[in-house]
């Protein structure tokens, strides 16, 4: 391992190289064989899903082709940035966190260079649905063991319906349950 580069037309096992003039055929990750029977080397790089989306768009829009490409090398060079074209023809960065995204802006910068200005939105994050154990207390303050009661009553006059789904993996099982609204609910609703 120094500093300068060396030209070579093979390389034996033990030694890191690299190789160049790949980014028109690969855009994330490859593995590069001899032989068609060599499988893909895969990597799990990060279990963080990127969930924080921005648009970007230059201040001047005959800067656009140079933006694009500079999200391309920004797409390539980082494995948990997602760089998409939505429909509306809006280009989005999708990254892990606020901090991953001030690190793609700086990227971003040194690939375009300080000459081009670009406009970058407010961040978004959608929600998603998680998997968590029921609470103990409702917001009200009010303790959610008598409703349980109440449930598992409903439960034996057959008034409580319940789905179950398995995941494709079969790691979990959802038990989705739907049961009739408290009659000062449906009251309060009737009124208005």
């Amino acid at each position: 391992m120094g500093r300068d580069l060396e030209s070579v037309d093979e390389v034996n096992a033990g030694h890191i190289c690299g190789i160049g003039n790949l980014q028109s055929h690969i855009i994330k990750s490859a593995t590069l064989s001899s032989t068609i029977y060599c499988p893909p080397i895969t990597f799990d790089i990060s279990k963080s899903i990127p969930i924080l989306r921005v648009a970007v768009e230059p201040k001047n829009p005959w800067d656009m082709p140079r933006l694009t490409q500079a999200l391309r090398m920004l797409n390539q060079s980082d494995p948990c940035v997602d760089v998409k074209i939505q429909e509306t023809g809006e280009h989005v960065i999708i990254t892990t966190g606020e901090v991953h995204l001030e690190r793609c802006i700086v990227d971003l910068v040194n690939f375009l260079g300080e000459e081009i200005e670009f406009n970058i939105s407010d961040p978004i994050v959608p929600f998603r649905e998680t998997i968590v154990e029921p609470p103990k207390v409702d917001t009200l303050n009010e303790s959610i063991s008598d409703q349980k009661t109440l449930s598992t009553a409903t439960t034996n006059n057959n008034c409580k319906k319940s789905i179950e789904q398995m995941t494709p993996n079969r790691k979990f099982l959802f038990r989705i349950y739907a049961k009739p609204l408290p009659v000062k609910v449906v009251e309060t609703l009737d009124k208005y």
